[in-house]
Protein backbone atom coordinates (compact mmCIF):
# COMPACT_ATOMS: atom_id res chain seq x y z
CA UNK A 1 0.00 0.00 0.00
CA UNK A 2 1.70 3.32 -0.96
CA UNK A 3 1.22 6.31 1.55
CA UNK A 4 1.22 9.90 0.65
CA UNK A 5 0.44 12.71 3.82
CA UNK A 6 0.14 16.20 2.87
CA UNK A 7 0.71 19.05 5.60
CA UNK A 8 -1.19 21.96 5.26
CA UNK A 9 -3.54 20.42 3.05
CA UNK A 10 -6.34 22.30 1.24
CA UNK A 11 -9.67 20.57 0.35
CA UNK A 12 -9.19 21.23 -3.32
CA UNK A 13 -8.88 18.49 -5.78
CA UNK A 14 -5.81 19.77 -7.41
CA UNK A 15 -4.15 19.36 -3.67
CA UNK A 16 -6.08 15.84 -3.23
CA UNK A 17 -4.55 14.62 -6.69
CA UNK A 18 -1.14 16.00 -5.84
CA UNK A 19 -0.80 13.92 -3.14
CA UNK A 20 -2.52 10.87 -4.58
CA UNK A 21 0.21 10.88 -7.12
CA UNK A 22 2.57 10.85 -4.27
CA UNK A 23 1.44 8.28 -2.97
CA UNK A 24 1.28 6.30 -6.25
CA UNK A 25 5.47 7.52 -6.90
CA UNK A 26 5.44 6.10 -3.11
CA UNK A 27 4.27 2.57 -4.84
CA UNK A 28 5.14 1.35 -8.02
CA UNK A 29 7.94 2.13 -9.94
CA UNK A 30 6.60 3.59 -13.58
CA UNK A 31 5.27 6.79 -14.91
CA UNK A 32 2.61 8.61 -13.66
CA UNK A 33 0.12 10.72 -16.75
CA UNK A 34 -0.41 13.64 -14.30
CA UNK A 35 -2.70 14.86 -17.26
CA UNK A 36 -4.97 11.93 -17.03
CA UNK A 37 -4.61 11.63 -13.08
CA UNK A 38 -5.72 15.51 -13.07
CA UNK A 39 -8.82 14.81 -15.29
CA UNK A 40 -10.22 11.95 -13.11
CA UNK A 41 -13.05 12.58 -11.15
CA UNK A 42 -13.02 11.38 -7.91
CA UNK A 43 -16.48 11.27 -6.24
CA UNK A 44 -16.83 11.87 -2.32
CA UNK A 45 -17.71 8.92 0.02
CA UNK A 46 -18.86 8.98 3.39
CA UNK A 47 -16.99 7.12 6.27
CA UNK A 48 -18.78 3.65 6.64
CA UNK A 49 -18.08 3.50 2.49
CA UNK A 50 -14.83 3.96 3.13
CA UNK A 51 -14.67 1.37 5.16
CA UNK A 52 -16.62 -1.01 3.47
CA UNK A 53 -18.69 -4.01 4.28
CA UNK A 54 -15.29 -5.59 6.19
CA UNK A 55 -15.51 -3.51 9.03
CA UNK A 56 -18.66 -2.54 11.40
CA UNK A 57 -18.71 1.06 12.26
CA UNK A 58 -21.31 0.99 15.06
CA UNK A 59 -19.17 -1.70 16.86
CA UNK A 60 -15.46 -0.71 15.29
CA UNK A 61 -14.79 -4.22 15.09
CA UNK A 62 -13.20 -5.93 11.44
CA UNK A 63 -15.65 -8.46 9.89
CA UNK A 64 -13.69 -11.47 7.81
CA UNK A 65 -16.74 -11.60 5.05
CA UNK A 66 -17.11 -15.01 3.92
CA UNK A 67 -16.94 -18.69 5.39
CA UNK A 68 -14.26 -19.86 8.04
CA UNK A 69 -13.93 -23.04 9.53
CA UNK A 70 -12.49 -23.34 13.44
CA UNK A 71 -9.75 -25.91 13.86
CA UNK A 72 -12.17 -28.26 15.07
CA UNK A 73 -14.16 -28.17 12.21
CA UNK A 74 -17.07 -25.60 13.45
CA UNK A 75 -18.09 -23.26 10.08
CA UNK A 76 -19.60 -19.78 10.76
CA UNK A 77 -20.14 -16.53 7.95
CA UNK A 78 -18.89 -12.68 8.69
CA UNK A 79 -17.40 -13.51 12.38
CA UNK A 80 -15.80 -10.50 14.21
CA UNK A 81 -12.21 -10.72 13.49
CA UNK A 82 -11.49 -10.69 17.59
CA UNK A 83 -14.04 -13.75 17.74
CA UNK A 84 -11.55 -16.28 15.04
CA UNK A 85 -8.07 -16.17 16.73
CA UNK A 86 -8.27 -20.44 15.82
CA UNK A 87 -9.77 -20.59 12.62
CA UNK A 88 -8.66 -21.42 9.32
CA UNK A 89 -10.10 -19.83 6.19
CA UNK A 90 -11.89 -21.54 3.80
CA UNK A 91 -12.90 -18.53 1.57
CA UNK A 92 -13.48 -14.87 2.05
CA UNK A 93 -15.35 -12.66 0.00
CA UNK A 94 -13.94 -9.56 -1.74
CA UNK A 95 -15.45 -6.32 -3.03
CA UNK A 96 -17.00 -6.04 -6.03
CA UNK A 97 -14.09 -4.64 -8.57
CA UNK A 98 -14.86 -1.24 -8.85
CA UNK A 99 -16.82 -0.69 -5.69
CA UNK A 100 -16.30 2.46 -3.44
CA UNK A 101 -14.73 2.71 -0.49
CA UNK A 102 -13.21 -0.73 0.83
CA UNK A 103 -10.54 0.34 2.90
CA UNK A 104 -10.96 -2.44 5.51
CA UNK A 105 -10.79 -5.14 2.83
CA UNK A 106 -7.90 -3.84 1.61
CA UNK A 107 -5.71 -3.22 4.92
CA UNK A 108 -7.14 -6.78 5.96
CA UNK A 109 -6.84 -9.35 3.26
CA UNK A 110 -3.70 -7.83 0.80
CA UNK A 111 -2.75 -9.65 -2.18
CA UNK A 112 0.22 -11.20 0.15
CA UNK A 113 -1.31 -11.91 3.11
CA UNK A 114 -1.21 -10.21 6.16
CA UNK A 115 1.08 -12.35 8.38
CA UNK A 116 -0.42 -11.04 12.05
CA UNK A 117 -2.74 -12.35 14.57
CA UNK A 118 -6.87 -11.05 14.21
CA UNK A 119 -6.62 -9.26 17.52
CA UNK A 120 -3.20 -7.51 15.78
CA UNK A 121 -5.08 -6.70 12.60
CA UNK A 122 -8.02 -5.46 14.85
CA UNK A 123 -5.49 -3.01 16.89
CA UNK A 124 -3.48 -2.42 13.93
CA UNK A 125 -6.80 -1.33 12.03
CA UNK A 126 -8.18 1.10 14.87
CA UNK A 127 -4.75 3.20 15.01
CA UNK A 128 -4.16 3.52 11.87
CA UNK A 129 -7.92 4.86 11.16
CA UNK A 130 -7.65 6.96 14.14
CA UNK A 131 -5.36 8.83 12.29
CA UNK A 132 -6.59 8.87 9.15
CA UNK A 133 -10.25 9.84 10.39
CA UNK A 134 -9.57 11.52 14.02
CA UNK A 135 -13.47 12.91 13.69
CA UNK A 136 -16.65 12.98 11.39
CA UNK A 137 -15.40 15.96 9.81
CA UNK A 138 -13.42 14.64 7.30
CA UNK A 139 -13.59 14.64 2.92
CA UNK A 140 -13.06 11.66 1.44
CA UNK A 141 -13.01 10.65 -2.24
CA UNK A 142 -12.56 7.65 -4.36
CA UNK A 143 -10.18 7.70 -7.10
CA UNK A 144 -10.51 4.17 -7.92
CA UNK A 145 -12.02 3.51 -11.10
CA UNK A 146 -11.70 2.59 -14.84
CA UNK A 147 -10.14 6.33 -15.92
CA UNK A 148 -7.37 5.66 -13.04
CA UNK A 149 -5.66 2.69 -14.93
CA UNK A 150 -5.21 4.97 -17.83
CA UNK A 151 -3.45 7.30 -15.85
CA UNK A 152 -1.22 4.44 -14.20
CA UNK A 153 -1.00 1.83 -16.67
CA UNK A 154 1.28 -0.29 -14.14
CA UNK A 155 -1.39 -0.77 -11.65
CA UNK A 156 -3.24 -2.77 -14.60
CA UNK A 157 -1.67 -6.26 -13.26
CA UNK A 158 -3.73 -8.27 -11.18
CA UNK A 159 -6.72 -5.89 -11.13
CA UNK A 160 -9.58 -8.39 -12.34
CA UNK A 161 -7.67 -10.62 -9.23
CA UNK A 162 -7.98 -8.53 -6.02
CA UNK A 163 -8.52 -4.78 -7.68
CA UNK A 164 -7.12 -1.44 -7.11
CA UNK A 165 -7.74 1.37 -4.20
CA UNK A 166 -7.39 4.89 -4.20
CA UNK A 167 -8.64 7.10 -1.61
CA UNK A 168 -7.74 10.27 -0.51
CA UNK A 169 -9.05 12.02 2.98
CA UNK A 170 -8.79 15.78 3.46
CA UNK A 171 -8.95 16.78 7.60
CA UNK A 172 -9.87 19.99 8.29
CA UNK A 173 -8.77 20.48 11.94
CA UNK A 174 -5.19 19.41 11.23
CA UNK A 175 -5.25 20.77 7.83
CA UNK A 176 -3.81 16.90 6.86
CA UNK A 177 -4.51 15.16 3.35
CA UNK A 178 -4.03 11.82 2.87
CA UNK A 179 -3.55 9.34 -0.29
CA UNK A 180 -3.61 5.68 -0.32
CA UNK A 181 -3.05 3.48 -3.23
CA UNK A 182 -3.16 -0.34 -3.51
CA UNK A 183 -3.39 -2.95 -5.96
CA UNK A 184 -2.09 -6.56 -6.35
CA UNK A 185 1.13 -5.05 -8.51
CA UNK A 186 4.38 -5.46 -6.94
Amino acid sequence: MGIAIGENGQDTIDHHTAVLAHAIRNYCVGDVDHDRLQKLDPFEVDIQTFHGPWFDCEKGLLVNKGRVTTKAGISTVDPYFVDIADYSFRSSNGPELWQPGGFAYAFCDPPYGLRTERSVTQNLYIAITSQLIPNQDVKIYNWHRKELLEAVPQLRDGTEWWGVFALTIFVPTSCRLFGLIASSTD
